[in-house]
């Protein structure tokens, strides 16, 4: 199914706007990142729409991860715009955000319910619009929002599907961040977190349990370290009590050291599940997804300790490389080395930590 709205599409992406050469002397600090932008641009440039379509298991590579790929490149984007800089590399980066907006909009989530992607996009599009741009794409954010809270508005639950038949208990999160910060959903996000106070917190860590059965109204399954991870810098915007709360169980349940890497736990101990395409790779109880997502969760916590901790250890996993004026994560998907730059750059807190090496 094609999940974003033909209607609201741009027939003409945004021209590619070229970034200022970087300063290939360090891998780290602003110089970094916009080589890492300008790898990212290239990889994603190529990024097509509708090719395949998932049913939220299967074709994440081609579904899922450029979608977000996109998505967290438009956010590293809008927040590393928000730095001190000049105003021409200003601009560029802004471009930037502008053009992987406009792109994230146009591939979407084939198969995937409107939840999904129309609740990150939103998300995006209002964090972007928020930095000064207030006037920019203001029909398709008011289209979004209109439906997304018209779909919340028939849950009495406040929990959307993903997928025809696949519901998560966290994915409601971004849509309803955006939401709030729009001055709306208020009752959406009060009855979201009063079923996840009631019916999905797992009774041994307190973490938020990642699948919900909407017939037996309950969560299943057990906590997901890349699913919280994901959501947690969302839900801080929907809940900040309990995102702190979450932030504290998983610091104590999933944020771990072994043998000198510090990473997130997919599943919390004792359990232990083999690898899914979500969770990516799994070493030592470690999951890669969780691993990565969860910079942008410490930097929203405001945990520099253990942000410092994943950012060393991700340089140690993935040495970044200079090849020409591009920034390489070797062996990173473009999904992942988004995540971890928009983690990077998401205050100035973040890039004071990731600058320090």
């Amino acid at each position: 199914m094609t999940v974003l709205l033909a209607a609201c599409r741009s027939e003409h992406a945004p021209p590619p706007v070229v970034l200022p050469s970087p300063d290939t002397r360090s891998v780290i600090g602003h110089e970094a990142a916009f080589g890492e932008l300008r790898h990212l641009r290239r990889i994603l440039e190529g990024t097509s729409a509708g090719a395949v379509s998932t049913r939220g298991w299967d074709n994440l590579e081609q579904t899922e991860w450029p979608f977000f790929a996109l998505i967290f490149y438009a956010d590293a984007a809008t927040r590393f715009a928000s730095l001190p800089m000049a105003a021409s590399r200003r601009e560029a980066v802004i471009a930037e955000a502008r053009w992987a907006l406009a792109r994230a909009h146009a591939v979407g989530i084939a198969g995937a319910d409107p939840l999904l992607p129309h609740g990150h996009l939103l998300l995006a599009l209002e964090r972007f619009a928020r930095e000064g741009r207030e006037s920019e794409s203001g029909e398709l954010r008011d289209h979004l929002a209109s439906d997304l809270g018209r779909r919340f508005a028939a849950s009495e639950s406040g929990v959307l599907p993903s997928y025809p038949s696949m519901w998560w208990m966290l994915d409601p999160v971004p849509a309803l961040a955006a939401l709030t910060l729009r001055g709306a959903g208020a009752a959406a996000c009060d009855r979201w977190e009063a079923t996840v106070r009631a019916s999905a917190i797992d009774p041994a860590t307190g973490l938020i349990i990642a699948g919900w059965n909407p017939e037996r109204r309950r969560a299943i399954g057990t906590p997901r370290g890349c699913a919280l991870m994901l959501a947690l810098p969302d839900l801080y915007v929907v809940s900040p009590r309990l995102a702190q709360e979450q932030w504290t169980r998983a610091r104590r349940h999933l944020v771990r050291t072994v043998q000198g890497v510090t990473g997130v736990r997919e599943y919390p101990d004792p359990i232990d599940l083999p690898a899914t395409t979500d969770s990516g790779r799994i070493l030592f109880g470690l999951g890669e997804a969780a691993s990565g997502f969860g910079l942008a969760a410490a930097a929203a916590a405001e945990d520099m300790v253990v942000l410092s901790a994943l950012l060393r250890s991700a340089r140690r996993v993935a040495p970044p490389t200079w090849r020409g004026g591009e920034l390489v994560l070797p062996d990173v998907p473009p999904v992942g080395q988004a995540a971890i730059l928009r983690a990077k750059v998401w205050n100035a807190s973040a890039a004071a930590a990731a600058g320090r090496g």
